[in-house]
């Protein structure tokens, strides 16, 4: 009987260890994906920039007609 306990505790244990492992990966790539995340937004925004310096830009050179400045 007592074997038997030992057997579980031991197999509990490696089970805990498993599980912290694989949370500890997971917790990583969370973070991973947040910087990923965090970057697009930055070069989203960077990109609406531009987008509003080009239709700035394209407002000064052409007319109301499409005609060029």
């Amino acid at each position: 009987e007592n074997n038997c306990i030992m057997d579980a505790a031991s197999g509990l244990a490696s089970l805990s260890e498993e599980t912290a492992a694989g949370t500890q990966e997971i917790s990583v790539s969370i973070q991973s994906q947040a910087v990923d995340i965090e970057s697009v937004a930055n070069e989203a925004s960077q990109l609406s920039e531009a987008a509003r310096e080009l239709n700035e830009i394209s407002r000064n050179y052409y007319t109301v007609d499409g005609q060029i400045n």
